[in-house]
């Protein structure tokens, strides 16, 4: 799944996730950096990415469009580093492939993942 970073997400984690070969722009390399939530929305749709977030207002931009794409995965663990923050996105990605290709809305916490398929109720 190619992927969307948003702004909140730390770009070191981003270039980690490239150097291991997945497909990735960070919202800060298109000018995205101060985009709002729709936009970066859009701009995931339009390229078929998903978004990773830290950020809860994504899961509720989806739920009132009522949208089934772009998939998005909200990391909800603090104070991550850089490679951990990108191997939690790795993981899910494996973790959830199934789920990220027909369109979900993944939450991942010091638990473990949850994934709500799109749309959201």
């Amino acid at each position: 799944m190619k992927l969307l970073p948003d702004q909140g997400t730390p770009r070191d984690a981003a270039h980690w996730l490239r150097e291991k070969g997945f497909d990735r722009v960070h919202t800060a390399e298109i000018a995205l950096s101060r985009a709002i939530d729709p936009v970066i929305l859009e701009r995931a749709r339009s390229e078929a990415r998903g978004v990773v977030t830290l950020d809860s207002d994504f899961h509720i931009h989806l739920a009132l469009q009522g949208a089934s794409s772009p998939s998005m995965i909200r990391v909800r663990i603090p104070e991550l580093g850089n490679r951990e923050f990108a191997e939690i996105v790795a993981c899910t990605l494996r973790e959830c492939r199934v789920e990220l290709e027909a369109g979900a809305a993944v939450s991942v916490d010091e638990h473990g993942a949850r994934a709500r398929l799109l749309p959201l109720p």
